[in-house]
């Protein structure tokens, strides 16, 4: 539960920053995290990290592909 203003002014009045600091570090390290974000990767920022290319590279080689598959529907209809 959050602490209200009141507790926060007076703890940090008389707290130490430097050892609060310390002791979530000690904590996370320890597997006790307040919270654990996971974040999902979408498949084209997947596909863009494992081909190894900066953005504009990467870019015009899904267009090349886009082309290409557009052309193979075309062809087939």
């Amino acid at each position: 539960m959050p602490m209200t203003k009141k507790k926060l002014i007076v703890r940090d009045a008389n707290g130490d920053i430097g050892a609060e600091l310390l002791a979530a570090v000690k904590q996370m390290k320890a597997g006790k995290a307040a919270r654990i974000t996971e974040v999902k990767v979408c498949a084209a920022r997947q596909a863009h990290c494992v081909a190894g290319l900066s953005q504009t590279p990467f870019a015009q080689k899904l267009r090349e592909r886009a082309g290409v598959e557009s052309d193979v529907r075309r062809k087939k209809q």
